[in-house]
């Protein structure tokens, strides 16, 4: 079905979803359509979310296995103040932890971020957001990322992630 409703139309059928005043009588097969789906969204976007109770919570959790993995937030080294990109310039940032340290270059390209650098170690991947890359043996990467964002940013191997946070001083003791 092909709709032909003009904007003016697709508002007041919201408004009318909305205050749930719809005189359904007078309306087309394909206004019709659209007043349930906006009537839905409505109903979904009005719930109100509450935080599951703790009695339940802790059920979940028994039954959830345990976690060897460790999590951490590792310390923005290089630069001070925030960084600032410009298009075309290429930043320079530097992460320590406990277990690796990281050198990153990040460089504005069009739709996303070129990052590449280096790690202390091998055996580490890069991820941002979704995408990511494995560190060769030398600890080199090569990441493009198709977002508004490189963050969240991270490094991961089999037992640990580190959140390298792109912020001065990220508070957080690391545990999830």
């Amino acid at each position: 079905m092909r709709l032909n409703l003009t904007e003016l139309r697709l508002a007041e059928l919201w408004d009318s979803a909305r205050g749930n005043d719809a005189s359904r009588d007078s309306m087309s097969a394909e206004e019709l359509m659209v007043l349930n789906q906006y009537q839905r969204m409505h109903t979904s976007l009005s719930q109100s979310w509450q935080a599951a109770p703790a009695n339940l919570v802790s059920q979940v959790k028994l039954i959830m296995p345990q976690s060897s993995r460790k999590f951490s937030i590792g310390r923005l080294v290089h630069p001070r103040p925030i960084l600032g990109f410009a298009r075309g310039a290429v930043s320079q940032i530097q992460f320590e932890s406990e277990e690796v340290n990281v050198r990153i270059q990040i460089e504005e390209i069009p739709n996303g971020w070129r990052l590449w650098g280096r790690t202390s170690a091998p055996g580490w991947s890069l991820w941002s957001g979704t995408s990511q890359v494995e560190c060769n043996d030398d600890g080199e990467f090569e990441l493009d990322v198709q977002t508004s964002s490189v963050e969240p940013l991270s490094l991961q191997n089999e037992s640990t992630t580190i959140l390298l946070p792109m912020i001065v001083d990220e508070t957080g003791d690391g545990n999830v």
